[in-house]
């Protein structure tokens, strides 16, 4: 929902969003840019206020994933979950989940 075009206000409200998706881009500098981690936070407290569920995408190192728990972030997604899975391993993944 976020970063990806100009989103007016009024789509905002009259739309029902549930889902909130982080881009990679933010979450590989979580740990080392405030600028980054400010913009992440705020995603969240957002997202938050806005009852979305949120998703950050490219979780690669375990700061990472304890900076977005720690924030607020519900779910993760990325290497640090799983490497590419098989056809036949993706059931049991689905059903221990990434849930921060």
């Amino acid at each position: 929902m976020f970063f990806y075009g100009v989103i007016k206000r009024k789509r905002m409200v009259q739309n029902r969003f549930s889902l909130d998706t982080i881009d990679r881009s933010f979450i590989n500098e979580v740990t080392n840019n405030t600028a980054s981690a400010n913009i992440v936070e705020g995603i969240l407290y957002l997202s938050q206020k806005l009852n979305l569920t949120t998703t950050a995408e490219g979780i690669e190192t375990p700061e990472q994933k304890d900076f977005l728990q720690n924030s607020g972030c519900q779910y993760a997604q990325g290497y640090l979950c799983s490497l590419p899975l098989s056809s036949d391993n993706v059931i049991s993944f689905i059903r221990k989940q990434c849930k921060l």
